[in-house]
């Protein structure tokens, strides 16, 4: 798969990120984008202060292991005593895939910067 560099966005979130995206990998017009360090460390801080990650019956955590970020569900964290969560690692580029089919985000035209 090929990827390419370009400006990203959560849809309920105004703050804008620089991501690789593959360009034919879409859903609903929404792009699965990889992350530097530096930029997924400012993506876990947005989407953890959002207010969509907060709601009981389906917000989340995102919270840093190391080199590895761990997502918490919080309606499983809550109802299963046993869940962990996923662990999100670095890829072999070193790049971090955070959302996938569980956040929006969406792909910033020069129009909307």
């Amino acid at each position: 798969m090929s990827w390419r560099d370009t400006t990203i966005k959560h849809e309920d979130i105004d703050e804008l990120f620089p991501a690789k995206v593959a360009p034919h990998h879409r859903f609903s017009g929404r792009v699965l984008p990889r992350f530097d360090l530096y930029t997924a460390r400012r993506v876990v801080d947005a989407l953890n202060t959002a207010p969509f990650s907060l709601v009981p019956d389906g917000g989340f955590r995102l919270t840093w292991e190391g080199a590895n970020i761990r997502h918490y569900e919080l309606n499983l964290a809550w109802s299963q005593p046993d869940y962990r969560g996923k662990i999100i690692e670095p890829d072999s580029d070193g790049l971090y895939t955070i959302g996938g089919n569980w956040c929006c985000w969406v792909e910033v035209t020069t129009n909307d910067q």
